[in-house]
């Protein structure tokens, strides 16, 4: 009705209201019919100004060329104003080209101390302006005192000493623009890493090509600033670039970069022992024990799976190595479980990877085998594990009898306990009293090897149960003189030694410093001896047997007559003299051993092996 009305009574008024109904088209957001509205206004501005408002550049680049061309100006300015706002700078820079207006471009690049770009517009666009703007970054950059942050006047830009390198280096002046850039374009100037690395990497360019004579020490140089903000490969490539090789790996194994540390190793070979070094150093230190062992340093995976105490890994490892890794490393893994008061743990070690015959090993094993055979804690699993340990020892040594000839009489003798030890343990399991007691009183030949008193209580214990009450009351009367001596040690009161002058059972050796049989199971012995004392039926001495050889008597134990010295066979089932003719020799076994064949016939029928070297026999009638 407005436009009816002002059509039929004030047509001069029509432009007015065609203006008001765009700027209410325009506030209901309804811009394309407001256009329409501002055109018919003939207020082309106000639709050019509209567009620009809600930056639609598209729009209003149309309105200004269709219907004011003298606004296209105003509409690119007013997009490159936004685009600085933004920090679009190529953007803003296009429009204000656009515009013809290159002087702003410049302008806002110095604004925003990009000096690089700033020259750059000058040189296409306005080179009368190029020396003013050189003039104007070296005020610049003397106001700042040549660094950053110096003078109190701010911290110089990035950009400017780029500019200013840039300069100096289209002037020829290649050194001075190095100087610039190695002074001057540092981690403090700026964060950007890669504006940081593309200046420096600039500088050794123009080292390269200008002042060859600066070349090392402007890579080294920049090569230590890489490795500050953490370009480690591009670092080590810079040492590639002017051959120094060694430095380039340097770098590399700083970052953890093997694989290409290891490349150049092996592209020059000069280098590759030197790396293989350092990578061994470094997995060593890492604690990457799998790793050596993939690369082949068998012997560094070696010692770190043993620090590690991966011994399943070390033992694996050293057989394939060899008879000596397999020696060095049992060896060691036997002497820390020693060490660590584990001998059985240590005996289970050299039974399963044998043990050398290194004398300088010899007092470790005699440790190991002393430690297990004195405790009354040992499982019958840590003696027979002692026993495997000690035949392989001794079967070695034998093989060259004349070397090492006492140890190897020692270890023989350390073989026999540990053998009848174990042979003891299964004869109780067996309910064999009568072997269970001829085994224990054998073992009294080592007593010292085996501590004193708990050598005479097993084997006194041993004989009561069998009911060989004479031989069980010698020996328990002699453990209770024992005792009182190991707990009165300073005593003057000599042990009576006549029960076992004429026997093979030592009395001439050093008391154990302690206890092995505990005070209650001590008083039952008390008891029982002193009860035994008292019965007349019970004769108190050793027996004996008839030698076959002189016809006397002598100790029934002892495997030599004490009379005509005539050695007898020790049955390898029980530890007592065989007698003439029972002896049974064992097939396959060297050297040989015998058996008493009756005591032979009934463990091999039990059984099946032969207890002295494990292989299977059958009984002999």
């Amino acid at each position: 009705h407005a436009f009816e009305l002002t059509r039929a009574s004030m047509k001069h008024k029509l432009p007015e209201v065609h203006l008001k109904y765009a700027m209410y088209l325009e506030d209901e957001g309804r811009f394309k019919e407001a256009e329409e509205e501002f055109i018919k206004a003939d207020k082309p501005k106000e639709s050019i100004d509209m567009y620009i408002h809600q930056q639609d550049w598209t729009s209003a680049m149309r309105v200004a060329e269709q219907y004011d061309p003298a606004s296209v100006v105003d509409v690119q300015m007013a997009q490159a104003r936004l685009y600085i706002e933004r920090k679009e700078y190529t953007s803003a820079e296009n429009m204000f080209i656009k515009a013809k207006r290159p002087e702003l471009a410049i302008k806002m690049y110095k604004d925003a101390r990009m000096w690089e770009e700033a020259i750059r517009v000058a040189e296409d666009y306005l080179p009368s302006k190029v020396q003013e703007i050189h003039l104007e970054l070296a005020a610049s950059m003397g106001g700042q005192g040549g660094g950053a942050g110096k003078g109190g006047a701010g911290v110089v830009s990035a950009e400017s000493i780029i500019a200013r390198y840039k300069l100096l280096e289209k002037q020829g002046e290649y050194s001075a623009a190095i100087d610039v850039c190695l002074q001057q374009m540092t981690k403090e100037v700026s964060a950007n890493q890669d504006l940081l690395e593309k200046a420096w990497e600039d500088a050794v360019n123009m080292a390269m090509d200008h002042c060859r004579s600066r070349s090392a020490d402007v890579v080294s140089t920049v090569a230590h600033r890489l490795i500050e903000i953490g370009r480690f490969a591009q670092a080590a490539e810079m040492y590639v670039s002017i051959d120094a090789y060694k430095e380039a790996v340097d770098v590399y194994a700083q970052a953890n970069m093997w694989d290409k540390a290891r490349a150049l190793g092996s592209s020059q070979p000069q280098l590759r022992d030197y790396v293989e070094r350092q990578y061994t150093s470094h997995l060593t230190t890492t604690g990457q024990a799998d790793q050596l062992a993939t690369t082949g340093n068998t012997s560094a995976a070696l010692d770190l799976y043993a620090r590690q105490g991966e011994w399943d890994k070390v033992h694996s490892l050293a057989q394939a190595e060899g008879p000596d890794a397999v020696a060095k490393y049992a060896f060691m893994h036997g002497k820390q479980e020693a060490q660590r008061h584990d001998c059985p743990a240590a005996a289970t070690v050299f039974a399963k990877h044998g043990a050398t015959p290194n004398p300088a090993h010899f007092e470790l094993y005699k440790h190991i085998a002393h430690e297990i055979l004195a405790s009354g804690e040992s499982t019958n699993q840590a003696v027979s594990d002692l026993k495997a340990m000690l035949s392989k020892l001794v079967f070695t040594m034998a093989a060259t009898p004349e070397i090492n000839t006492e140890a190897l009489a020692s270890f023989r003798g350390l073989l026999e306990v540990a053998h009848f030890t174990a042979l003891k343990t299964v004869s109780k399991q067996e309910k064999w009293l009568d072997l269970a007691a001829k085994q224990s009183t054998a073992l009294l030949r080592y007593v010292g090897t085996v501590p004193a008193d708990k050598a005479f209580y097993e084997a006194g214990i041993a004989c009561k149960e069998a009911g060989w009450l004479n031989m069980g009351f010698v020996f328990l009367n002699r453990f209770l003189d024992l005792t009182e001596a190991i707990d009165d040690v300073d005593s003057t009161n000599i042990i009576e030694n006549s029960d076992f002058v004429n026997t093979d059972i030592p009395y001439d050796f050093v008391l154990p410093e302690k206890q092995h049989i505990s005070e209650e199971k001590r008083e039952e012995v008390r008891d029982w001896v002193l009860a035994l004392s008292m019965d007349q039926q019970v004769e108190q001495s050793l027996s004996m047997r008839t030698c076959a050889s002189c016809g006397k008597d002598t100790y029934e134990a002892a495997l030599k007559c004490h009379h005509c010295k005539v050695q007898s066979d020790m049955c390898i089932i029980t530890g007592y003299p065989i007698p003439t003719g029972e002896r049974n020799i064992i097939r396959g076994v060297e050297p040989p051993v015998y058996a008493r064949k009756e005591d032979w016939n009934r463990y091999v029928h039990r059984f099946g092996v032969d207890p002295w070297s494990g292989t299977s026999q059958a009984p002999s009638y």
